[in-house]
């Protein structure tokens, strides 16, 4: 226990650590509540494609049966890219450091130096998933109470599943975050390459997935499709216009690609560390 209470604080003692999970509970707030409420007050347009039925349905995704799809969403957008830089951290920071070696000294296996990141990671993104959850009740109970309803929950059978399915989705991506800090040793790099993946190979991908086959079944692979499509099925349906996922893909294969995901980086990050020289 004694590793893993270092890494764990290490990781609090890092103010990246709080800023980014204080940025994600903010964005479910702001945007997945705040701004969508304050849309929905502007006038109806006929004939726009957004008029009172498409307010009316968008109102109703703000509500507390809608909680768990929209702390999925986030967290399978902006949550994972930012458990992907936390995941990083966690581990290219040492190289920056300089300070492998001296874990190493301290009488640690390498594998037991894996393992103790690997646990505090898992700890600190399941406080990014408790505080995206709790952002998106207090976004619904706001919605509750500007509009006179009264504030619900959501089933806790539905709310215990999202929970475990938001903190598969967080760690898978903070895995790769992980292996990407150990492969390339570089902190900058590591993060940089991540994003770049997360918000342009993947979304070209999945945009130019339509017109061919051959894309399509590549972007049907890609951890950020799967994500998203495990995180609407458990949200209501959107107006048309509003999002929703890029691809059709079962619950069940989408959470089998997300845990492969997840497994395969650790692999990758243990097997790394293991067989590399430290310095």
């Amino acid at each position: 226990m004694g590793p893993l209470r270092a890494e764990l604080l290490k990781a609090w003692r890092s103010w990246a650590t709080t800023i980014l999970i204080v940025i994600v509970a903010l964005v479910e707030f702001l945007l997945g509540y705040l701004v969508i409420w304050l849309v929905v007050q502007a006038p109806a347009q006929e004939g726009s494609g957004f008029d009172e039925a498409a307010q009316a349905a968008l109102l109703a995704t703000l509500g507390a049966d809608a909680l768990v799809g929209n702390a999925l969403s986030m967290l399978a957008g902006l949550g994972g890219a930012l458990a992907l830089v936390l995941g990083a951290l966690m581990s290219a920071r040492e190289y920056g450091w300089r300070t492998v070696g001296a874990l190493l000294v301290q009488g640690r296996s390498r594998v037991a130096m894996v393992a103790a990141k690997v646990g505090a990671l898992a700890i600190v993104l399941a406080v990014m998933v408790a505080a995206t959850f709790l952002a998106a009740f207090l976004g619904s109970a706001f919605v509750a109470a500007i509009e006179g309803d009264e504030i619900g929950f959501p089933p806790l059978g539905e709310l215990v599943a999202g929970l475990g399915v938001g903190w598969l989705i967080v760690g898978a991506w903070g895995a790769i975050g992980l292996a990407l800090g150990f492969l390339l040793r570089a902190t900058g790099l590591a993060i940089g390459l991540g994003l770049a993946y997360a918000f342009v190979i993947e979304l070209l991908i999945a945009g130019l997935s339509p017109l061919s086959d051959v894309v399509e079944a590549i972007a049907r692979g890609l951890i950020g499709v799967n994500a998203g499509t495990l995180a609407a099925s458990f949200g209501p349906e959107l107006p048309p216009g509003f999002g929703g996922p890029v691809l059709e893909i079962e619950p069940g294969l989408a959470t089998l690609v997300v845990a492969a995901y997840l497994v395969v980086s650790l692999v990758v990050a243990t097997v790394v560390v293991r067989a590399r020289d430290v310095t």
